[in-house]
């Protein structure tokens, strides 16, 4: 059991270093003291003192952590380039539950960019509370904020597709989300779509009617 103390620098300061677009490495060690060095695919945020690790392989960091709890995960911003250096202790894994799920999606959509989904298996999500955060280059000050946190609205649609059980329900919900975004003129075209569906049914139209009136135009649409 740890002895929790203010970090030098927050979780949420460096959110975006935590969303897996950059790979990070961790670092572990042996109870006989003998280091071991690492690429993760992953470093999701939890909460405010913890992170969890996407265990796929790591047969050596596994047996680290097992044996010697302590780990450190260097992770660099997206934006600026800064590394921050993260030091950690091993908790426990977890194999189901919405931290599973959500880093599951993440995965899956990182294997799919790269040609490995054969090759990405997420066998569970290591939890670790973070003892320290600071970054690695001492005259550089994180915001303590982000401007725009596209990723996490990401984030959140994803999982709200990943629920719909039929092509109708996934339509419906993906066009109120985009209905509800400013920056998208998508949902402009779908509503009109589901308008001409309905007036040539005289009712409702459903997405799915909405889906196909919309491929057919775009069929017809000359080059």
């Amino acid at each position: 059991m740890t002895v929790s103390s203010p970090l030098t620098l927050p979780l949420e300061s460096i959110a975006s270093c935590l969303e897996g677009i950059i790979p990070s490495t961790i670092g572990s060690c042996s109870r006989k003291g003998i280091p071991n060095l690492t690429y993760l695919s992953i470093v999701h945020l939890l909460d405010t003192r913890h992170v969890g690790l996407s265990y796929q392989f790591f047969n050596k960091t596994r047996s680290n952590i097992l044996e010697n709890p302590r780990a450190q995960a260097p992770v660099i911003s997206p934006e600026t380039g800064e590394q921050y250096r993260v030091d950690l202790y091993y908790l426990r894994t977890e194999t189901e539950g919405p931290a599973f799920e959500r880093m599951k999606i993440r995965l899956d959509a990182v294997a799919a960019q790269v040609g490995m989904s054969h090759v990405f298996n997420l066998r569970g999500v290591d939890v670790f509370e973070v003892l320290d955060c600071r970054p690695i280059s001492s005259g550089f000050r994180a915001e303590s904020t982000r401007k725009n946190d596209y990723l996490a609205e990401l984030d959140s649609f994803t999982e709200q597709l990943s629920a719909c059980s039929d092509l109708d329900y996934l339509l419906n919900v993906g066009l109120e989300t985009l209905s509800s975004t400013p920056e998208s003129s998508h949902s402009l075209y779908w509503q009109s779509a589901r308008r001409h569906v309905a007036g040539r049914t005289g009712e409702g139209g459903s997405s799915a009617d909405a889906a196909r009136h919309c491929g057919n135009e775009k069929e017809e649409r000359p080059d």
